[in-house]
């Protein structure tokens, strides 16, 4: 959904997000779909900012704490606390946000580039940049950026059968036994 025009600006829709503070925007097309928070079921060793596996209709997708990935604080669970279901690579993932704001376009706008140059610093490969629409301040997230190579493989496996044996899928005559 997302198209280049000149001198590197962008048209397109993206989802609003606030992380405590601040607001961050997701690629309407990566967006699955937007959830009430379920409590996640812990997962042993996964990374600091996972926090853990909830079933979505019969698949366990991991929850990544969006803020904490971005080296902020972790996310609060409020009543107004979602989970956005995106694709990351060839899996789903749900994203933890304080609360969805709205649906934007950003038409026409040149992201400004990011300012930190911290070579260990999460939000230099998570953030594509900023824009400022009618006084609000946006960070664009880099959905595909949100876990490594490594982590998107361990991650996808663990809900892959094939990969862990042990996994019984819910509702399967498996795990009626």
């Amino acid at each position: 959904m997302q198209r280049d025009t000149s001198a590197g600006q962008m048209d397109s829709m993206w989802l609003s997000v606030r992380l405590g503070a601040q607001e961050f925007a997701i690629d309407i097309a990566a967006v699955r779909e937007v959830r009430g928070w379920t409590a996640p079921t812990p997962l042993p060793q996964a990374p600091h900012y996972v926090s853990g596996m909830v079933d979505l209709r019969g698949d366990v997708i991991p929850i990544i704490d969006l803020a904490d990935r971005l080296g902020l604080p972790p996310a609060e669970h409020t009543a107004s606390s979602v989970i956005v279901v995106v694709r990351i690579a060839d899996f789903l993932a749900g994203l933890h946000v304080d609360q969805v704001c709205d649906l934007v376009t950003i038409a026409g706008h040149t992201p400004a580039p990011q300012l930190r140059d911290a070579a260990c610093d999460p939000s230099r490969y998570l953030i594509a940049g900023t824009v400022s629409i009618d006084g609000r301040i946006l960070h664009l997230i880099r959905v595909e950026n949100v876990v490594g190579a490594d982590e998107s493989r361990d991650l996808s496996s663990v809900a892959d059968p094939g990969v862990n044996p042990g996994f019984v899928k819910p509702g399967t005559a498996a795990s009626m036994a």
